[in-house]
């Protein structure tokens, strides 16, 4: 759980907890420099950071604010800035921007529980340079049950100004004596002790480097003034206090603790200790007309100055007037190398055949230690340093040089006892190297003017006593050249078919001697011309002559004598075949072999691209990939409707080893049935379907789906829509395409096509009488239901009706209902959507009489749209199936015989006389209707259509 708190109330564990923070922990833990302010510095680029190391549980705890109220320009106070506090992952726990002049109420606080181990930091900044924040600081950890613990808290450098009280009697009140404890970054440790410390914008830290001059990374040994410093015609300019690891290559920063080191404090905060150690320590000729060259060796764990000594008139010692001494500062374990120009220290060239010279590398100056004082106005007890570690002789020696500034006089209100104290250094037990800081101008930052450290930066150094050594000798003269054989292509990147391919042997003298020549034997026809052939005018030998064996087309390369330490090339390519030139195996092995003079090179493929003592052959193999690229056309719908959307899909698929790029596919869409036919691309956009898709990349085993869609036309028909695409560009060397569903015309092309449905027509036909009998001198009707039963509209057709009239009269027809009108045998441009129906009556009134009659009546359709299939005919026409029939039965009427005159009816038995004569009459009178002559014949259907 992380607890924060702010004005000085400590949130633990979800409660709030009264009191204020306290001001500093237990005695036995410093939580902050005594009577100091801490700031940012203008060395620290106006920031210092504070880190401390917390364990999980243990709490860290915080305590930042200014001393006293004000405008920001008097002493003591704070002239803005701003204070920061982040747990180990970086985030912002606490933080606080302080103006000019705030007042101790403006509080950072906290005790946060660390939720596993882990550095929190904090932050202190100026506002700009020259204005501090000055803060009063408490910066600690505490254990799980609030005892404090020592040695977590450290900084790399200190910004600090004396005197945390709000005034003073005199300036020596200002002052405080404190300790600090530094570890190095290969874990060595020294104590610093400052008595009577008084620094106004001063800063304190140390690493190995000190005051470094501009354009330099090593130490320069000196105290210098200021860069902004008017002293000494500003000379201070030339020199800069490395804090920053940008600036100073090698530049290691040293961790001040505020008490000794704890104990459980992990190696990569507290290096564990090793002693120095030199290894691989060889010395190398540049060339083999002198001993001038290059002895290097190894650093394994700390870093220093080296010193090399060279026996160079073979005496067996070092120390000879011939001798030669020379040094060098490494700033970090690792490599380190020397040149010597192989002359004694007469200036006299060193016999190359003397076998007697010998090198000798010492390191006796590890983990140097560079204390800086910056812009200190007083500092009257000096300083006290002591290594803890890193040998045990001279624990307590401290170094400086102050020869770069103007020696003190009567601008200058204090001076050190001594400004230079010679190379064997003085013991600095009690405190040494100091000044008094009682001026009449306390903290003029002239650099003219005020004590003797005011605007300076004083450097006390000292080193590590512990030593290491080793020697090698200056080997014989020897002879040796590597064989390398490479190309520009990587191994593993696959060739392809037609590429040219560059490779180049390289004879590396890396011996002491010339190497005095012998032959390179280039096996070409063992892995290279059975796929590729040997470009022969790319032949180009740096040394010496290249021939081509007319018998196995190797070359045959006589690079000459090639001095130690000089490089012999030879370059040439080979072009591959096409693809239907390529080998089974598909590999492109180059084999090189050296052959001493006389001698015929051996053929022994290698595993490595550089020769070695066993074998004298360098290789470089390849692989040569197969570009293969594949095309298929297909379509998802079986049938698609006219008037709809087909689709068709290009799917284009890399079945070979080679990734493919700048593929284009060519689409060509058939557009007599296919309208605004666009093709879909890999990236969702969309283009004309007959523009070529070009700039296709797709991957080894990978492929790209291409859409092609469009309108078909509207129609009934039944139509073909073909649809064909091909592979029109790709990478040089691959073969040709695969075509699935090859085009019959044309097999580079893939081919497919969609059809659509016939939309066939479909009509009924149904005549029906309204009743199946009537009678004379009645109605007779007829229905005529037209229906389409298609998927189409019929437009425009005849319906045609063929009723027998012979023995009907005032014949109407009508439509669905509506207004009866005189009869028509015909009735053109009927039009029916799909699915529509109508109905056509025809009524007429029966003819008197007494004959029984049947009244037919027929229709048909004619003049059917295009495509439309014969009628339906329900009730068709016995004589012709085309026709849909009705009848109407008209009965007969039976009339009785009449009797004889004078005689009696049948039924009554009355006399027929008189009473017959009468009722024949009526009968025919009410026969009247019936007894009409015939005006029409029963028409002919065969004839009337």
């Amino acid at each position: 759980m992380l607890s924060a708190t702010t004005a000085g109330c400590v949130l633990a564990g979800g409660l709030l907890l009264g009191g204020v923070v306290p001001s500093a922990l237990a005695a036995d833990a410093n939580a902050s420099i005594p009577n100091t302010l801490l700031q940012g510095g203008w060395v620290n680029e106006q920031t210092t950071t504070v880190s401390a190391w917390v364990k999980a549980g243990e709490r860290f705890t915080v305590n930042l604010h200014p001393l006293k109220a004000g405008s920001g320009d008097a002493e003591g106070e704070s002239a803005g800035g701003s204070a920061v506090v982040k747990d180990p992952t970086g985030k912002v726990l606490a933080s606080k921007t302080y103006s000019p002049g705030a007042g101790p109420d403006q509080v950072v606080s906290g005790d946060y529980v660390a939720p596993a181990d882990g550095i929190y930091t904090v932050a202190v900044s100026d506002i700009a340079d020259g204005k501090m924040v000055n803060l009063v600081w408490d910066i600690g950890v505490k254990s799980t049950s609030g005892e404090a613990i020592a040695g977590r808290v450290w900084s790399t450098s200190w910004g600090l100004q004396s005197g945390a009280k709000t005034s003073f009697a005199t300036n020596s009140e200002r002052a405080s004596t404190f300790t600090l404890h530094a570890i190095t970054e290969t874990g060595a440790r020294y104590d610093m002790t400052l008595r009577d410390y008084d620094g106004i914008g001063s800063t304190v830290q140390a690493n190995n480097k000190g005051n470094v001059k501009i354009g330099s990374s090593d130490p320069s040994y000196l105290s210098v003034p200021m860069q902004r410093s008017a002293e000494a015609d500003g000379i201070g300019a030339d020199y800069f206090q490395s804090s920053n690891r940008e600036k100073v290559e090698g530049l290691q920063t040293y961790k001040l603790f505020l008490d000794p080191p704890a104990a459980d404090l992990p190696e990569s905060i507290a290096p564990k200790y090793s002693a120095p150690t030199i290894s691989d320590l060889a010395f190398k000729r540049s060339g083999t007309g002198s001993n001038a060259g290059t002895l290097t060796g190894v650093l394994g764990t700390q870093p220093g100055t080296v010193k090399v000594t060279i026996d160079a008139d073979g005496d067996g010692s070092y120390d000879g007037e011939k001798d030669v001494s020379l040094t060098t500062i490494v700033a970090k374990p690792g490599g380190f190398s020397v040149a010597w120009d192989g002359k004694d220290a007469a200036g006299d060239t060193v016999d190359i055949t003397d076998p007697a010279v010998t090198f000798r590398a010492t390191l006796n100056r590890t983990n140097e230690f560079h204390f800086t004082r910056v812009d200190t106005e007083a500092s009257r007890g000096g300083i006290e340093i002591r290594r803890l570690s890193a040998g045990d002789t001279d624990a307590s020696t401290v170094y400086w040089d102050d020869s770069l500034l103007v020696p003190g006089n009567a601008v200058r209100e204090s001076t050190t006892p001594l400004t230079s104290n010679g190379k064997n250094g003085v013991d600095s037990t009690g405190g040494v190297h100091g000044w008094d800081g009682e001026t009449e101008t306390r903290n003029p930052n002239t650099g003219l003017s005020g004590s003797y450290g005011d605007y300076r930066s004083i450097d006390d150094y000292t080193f590590g006593t512990d030593g290491a050594e080793a020697t090698a000798p200056l080997a014989a003269l020897e002879p040796h050249v590597t064989l390398t054989k490479t190309s520009t292509v990587p191994s593993d990147q696959k060739l392809v078919p037609g590429q040219t391919v560059p490779y180049t042997l390289t004879l590396t003298s890396d011996g002491s001697g010339d190497w005095a020549g012998g032959t390179v034997t280039d096996f070409l026809d063992d892995g290279v011309l059975d796929d590729a052939t040997l470009d022969t005018a790319s032949i180009k030998a740096s040394s010496g002559t290249a021939d081509i064996e007319e018998s196995t087309g190797r070359i045959i390369w006589t690079a000459g004598t090639i001095p130690a330490g000089q490089t012999a090339t030879l370059e040439f390519t080979v072009t591959l075949n096409d693809a239907a030139g390529i080998s089974e195996d598909r590999e492109l092995v180059n084999t090189a072999c050296l052959a001493a003079p006389g001698e015929a090179a051996a053929l022994q493929r290698s595993v490595a691209a550089a020769s070695t003592a066993s074998n004298e052959c360098a290789t470089v193999p390849h692989t040569i990939g197969e570009g293969k690229l594949w095309i298929k056309k297909s379509t998802e719908q079986a049938q698609v409707e006219n008037g709809g959307t087909g689709e068709f899909q290009i799917l284009v698929g890399n079945s070979g080893d080679l990734d493919a790029t700048d593929v284009s596919v060519t689409d060509v869409p058939s557009l007599e049935h296919f309208t605004n036919a666009t093709i879909t691309l890999p990236d969702g956009t969309t283009q004309p379907a007959d523009t070529p898709v070009t700039g296709l990349d797709i991957p080894a085993g990978g492929q790209v789906l291409l859409t092609v869609s469009g309108t078909v036309d509207s129609g009934y028909q039944a139509v073909t829509i073909p649809n064909r695409a091909k592979i029109t560009e790709q990478p040089p060397g691959f073969t040709p395409p695969t075509v699935e569903n090859p085009c019959i015309d044309d097999a580079t092309s893939s081919c497919t096509e969609l059809t659509t449905q016939k939309i066939p027509g479909q009509l009924d036909i149904k005549k029906t009488a309204h009743e199946e009998s009537t009678s004379h001198g009645k109605e007779a009707g007829f229905d005529i239901v037209v229906s389409n039963t298609g998927k189409r509209t019929a437009e425009n057709f005849t319906l045609r009706d063929v009723p027998n009239l012979e023995h009907l009269r005032d014949v109407t027809i009508s439509r669905d209902g509506g207004t009866k009108s005189a009869f028509v045998d015909h009735i053109d441009g009927i039009t029916l959507k799909a699915g529509e129906s109508t109905t056509l009556s025809v009524v007429g009134t029966v003819a008197d009489g007494t004959d029984a009659w049947t009244i037919e009546n027929r229709a048909t359709l004619t003049n059917l749209p295009g495509g439309f299939e014969p009628p339906t005919v329900q009730n068709p026409c016995t004589d012709d199936a085309a026709y849909s029939c009705a009848d109407v039965t008209v009965p007969k009427v039976t009339v009785a015989t009449p009797p004889k005159p004078g005689g009696f009816l049948a039924s009554t038995g009355a006399d027929s006389g008189p009473f017959l004569i009468a009722g024949s009459s009526l009968l025919l009178l009410g026969l009247g209707a019936v007894t009409v002559t015939v005006i029409r014949r029963r028409r002919n259907t065969a004839t009337e259509q």
